[in-house]
């Protein structure tokens, strides 16, 4: 009896928890490393490096009813790639990165309506490929690599309060390009 409730078990949850991948439309431009998110049920593919080797400040919204890509204006900040951004409380947080010639460290909010706002600047060094990862009313940034090397120092933006205070750091060896999920 055992046997045959194992292997329905393992056949029921290979068909639960199978994937199967549908072509969607493409994004109008490609680009390395944009910084993307979803926020209010579409998702936007910010800046990132275009096929001639440039970072650019094109933005684009999918819609997954209509399957379609629209052109937002531009993003205000500096053309960039290796960027990040995160979602928290109806927002999207991005920034960070490199320009063709130095690292950056500003921060931005989207809101629902497209309206960009420049927000307080880190008071980290500048950085590209960091992690950032939302939990209720803060934003936590660290680790990326800078001129000097990878980077294990960790960063809290409280979002009411518009500021940065640094925290603690990770322990062990520094990193850029980390993986992270909430």
């Amino acid at each position: 009896m055992s046997k045959v409730l194992l292997a329905t078990l393992v056949l029921f949850s290979t068909s639960l928890f199978s994937q199967s991948w549908e072509q969607k439309s493409n994004v109008p431009v490609g680009r390395h490393h944009p910084i993307s998110f979803s926020l209010n049920g579409k998702g936007y593919s910010i800046t990132g490096t275009l096929p001639s080797g440039q970072p650019t400040k094109s933005s684009y919204e999918y819609n997954p009813t209509t399957d379609t890509w629209s052109t937002m204006p531009d993003f205000p900040g500096a053309a960039r790639s290796f960027g990040i951004g995160t979602v928290a409380n109806g927002k999207a947080y991005l920034g960070f990165g490199t320009t063709s010639s130095q690292y950056l460290r500003d921060f931005w909010s989207l809101d629902t309506n497209g309206t960009w706002t420049q927000l307080a600047d880190c008071d980290c060094p500048s950085r590209r490929h960091p992690a950032m990862i939302a939990v209720g009313d803060r934003i936590y940034v660290g680790l990326g690599n800078d001129a000097g090397g990878d980077l294990r120092d960790w960063w809290m933006y409280d979002i009411p309060s518009d500021t940065w205070t640094q925290t603690t750091s990770l322990p062990g060896p520094a990193r850029h390009h980390p993986f992270m999920f909430n």
